[in-house]
């Protein structure tokens, strides 16, 4: 029998990534404390972002498609083996 063609499978992955918008309640948590005036607080950039993020993962969080999937080579986590036969 004679081979009319050869193939090799490669795995695919397709991303389409996705926004949503959180409204982050400012609360003392997601502050911290002026340099030059001990009275005031100023708005922590690294906490609102980490509340966001916690937010996100919320069932109720509603994500729209932002933008065309992607497709690429699936991540190789081990290195397939050399034969060496």
């Amino acid at each position: 029998m004679r081979v009319e063609h050869l193939s090799v499978p490669v795995r695919l992955r397709r991303i389409r990534a996705e926004a949503a918008f959180v409204p982050v309640p400012i609360t003392d948590e997601l502050t911290c404390p002026d340099a030059q005036d001990s009275i005031l607080r100023r708005l922590d950039g690294e906490k609102i972002f980490r509340k966001a993020i916690e937010m996100g993962m919320l069932d109720v969080t509603k994500w729209e498609p932002d933008g065309d999937w992607e497709i690429q080579p699936h991540p190789i986590r081990v290195a397939p083996r050399q034969r060496t036969d």
